[in-house]
């Protein structure tokens, strides 16, 4: 990491992302360098209404790829599990967009019926198909 960064500066939104997700993968050693290289400190999670984030619950489905993705709520928290795959937390940018920042996922609601996953410049939508 310490090369990569002595190579050259990378741009300070590439510097931001990692340093979160080292502090959400808890490599405190890797966060470090990044904050002395001048990353930024996260914004804390937006807070989303209890009731906004049970709406979204469920299982949605997609007509563009083979993957049921399970939306649920857990400790106030929304979470995201595609099948077979570990939940993951997300963190909430505003009430209808959340992100999984260690893998760069976007999730962003158009309604409690259907959401579009963002993932590497790619867009899924997803719409609900089975109520918790």
């Amino acid at each position: 990491m310490q090369a990569v960064l002595e190579s050259g500066k990378p741009s300070q939104a590439s510097l931001d992302k990692a340093y979160e997700a080292a502090l959400t993968r808890k490599q405190a050693d890797v966060a470090e360098l990044l904050k002395k290289a001048g990353a930024h400190e996260p914004a804390p999670p937006v807070a989303v209404d209890a009731k906004v984030l049970d709406s979204y619950t469920g299982a949605y489905k997609s007509d563009q790829i083979p993957l049921e993705i399970k939306v649920f709520v857990k400790e106030g928290k929304l979470y995201i599990q595609a099948a077979g795959q570990p939940e993951l937390l997300t963190k909430a940018l505003s009430p209808t967009r959340f992100e999984f920042a260690p893998a760069q996922i976007e999730v962003e609601f158009d309604s409690a019926e259907s959401f579009t996953l963002k993932q590497g410049g790619q867009n899924f939508k997803f719409k609900k198909a089975v109520a918790r």
